[in-house]
């Protein structure tokens, strides 16, 4: 059996957030004020 693994995977996990309400918004600016790489 023959298989491909994706290049895309080959980075690590690809991990969302999603803020809902006012902690999870604030769990999001803490990342942006972190400047945890890659949030958005």
């Amino acid at each position: 059996m023959d298989f491909q693994m994706d290049a895309q995977n080959e980075k690590g996990a690809n991990i969302k957030v999603i803020g809902v309400g006012g902690a999870g918004g604030n769990a999001i600016n803490r990342m942006i004020a972190e400047d945890v790489k890659g949030v958005e």
